[in-house]
């Protein structure tokens, strides 16, 4: 659909104030998908193109702010940014880049390119010597990552980096007697489902895809769930009538996916630090129509176990957060 000049400038101009605005935001502390989540809010009138465009611009430039420390202005940076990602360069972000040093470049559509391929294409849009792997990541990783200076330990953090840079699907999970209409509704929305064989509940999209639109059709048979989080779950591999204790539950994921691994008639016991997600826990579970789950304050440092027996306790414990880092950079 092509935009008339007005609004494609208009989209232009928003596209930069909400990254400056979300750069801001992340230096005081803010995360990024809370403020891009916030300005939605504020801001109906922009559609989910619209929005698509912002939101991958957006994490793009901070997926790839290791590499672009050599752009003079915002405005180069994000044209940099969405064309690193891109499969083919919206009209908004070369009219963008008109004002700037890349007004007579050839943009380069780099998202399909492998990371050398990346760096190479963005050398030849900015002139600038060839940008490194490890420049993507703060300097402290490699040594976290705790590695000997050889050969084989520079492929490690090389495939490390890469996975960091490369954004995954959205993978659900169908509930129990669910997926044959989630399918469907995936299918009719031109979503193309796949699911791995050997993990028969799980479901990947492409980013992307609007979820929301279908949360009507797939509410309370579907969630949203990252395919390890749900090996997690078979590999504690609940039997109905058990007792469980997921003592960091989070935002529950785990917790919903005990107690449909147990068909409902076992017992889970959802504990973390944090009352707020807790509250959000139990909306998710009278949304999915669960019961059989109680919910707990807990500070493992501070208090003490709870006075009784489980069948089993999965601890998914806080650590680094790096691991996220490829789906929300």
């Amino acid at each position: 659909m092509l935009l008339a000049p007005k609004k494609l400038r208009r989209q232009a101009d928003v596209l930069v104030q909400i990254l400056r605005d979300t750069v801001a935001a992340v230096e005081a502390g803010s995360p990024a998908d809370s403020t891009l989540a916030s300005f939605y809010r504020q801001h109906s009138e922009f559609g989910s193109r619209d929005r698509r465009l912002f939101s991958e611009t957006v994490f793009a430039y901070f997926r790839w702010k290791g590499w672009l420390t050599a752009a003079p202005d915002l405005e180069t940076a994000c044209v940099l940014a969405h064309c690193l990602e891109a499969q083919e360069i919206n009209s908004a972000v070369r009219l963008l880049a008109e004002p700037t040093r890349l007004a007579t470049v050839p943009l380069e559509p780099l998202g399909a390119l492998d990371l050398a391929a990346k760096a190479a294409g963005l050398t030849r849009m900015t002139g600038a010597p060839t940008p490194t792997p490890p420049a993507l990541v703060p300097d402290w990783v490699p040594g976290l990552l705790q590695i000997p200076s050889d050969a084989e330990a520079a492929a490690h953090v090389l495939q490390t980096i890469t996975s960091f840079q490369t954004p995954p699907p959205t993978w659900l999970r169908a509930r129990p007697g669910s997926k044959a209409k989630i399918m469907t509704a995936l299918c009719s929305a031109g979503a193309e489902p796949r699911s791995p064989a050997r993990i028969p509940d799980a479901l990947s999209v492409p980013r992307g895809v609007n979820l929301r639109a279908l949360s009507p059709q797939l509410k309370g048979i579907m969630e949203i769930q990252d395919l390890s989080s749900q090996i997690t779950g078979l590999i504690c591999a609940p039997r109905s009538g058990e007792r469980w204790w997921d003592a960091c539950c989070g935002s529950g994921g785990k917790t919903l996916h005990l107690v449909d691994l147990m068909a409902g008639q076992g017992r889970v016991l959802a504990t973390d630090i944090r009352p707020g997600i807790l509250e959000s826990l139990e909306r998710r579970l009278r949304e999915a129509d669960v019961s059989g789950v109680r919910t707990k304050l807990w500070d493992g440092l501070k208090d003490s176990l709870p006075n009784e027996l489980f069948d089993g306790v999965l601890v998914d414990a806080p650590c680094s957060g790096i691991g996220t880092w490829h789906r929300n950079p």
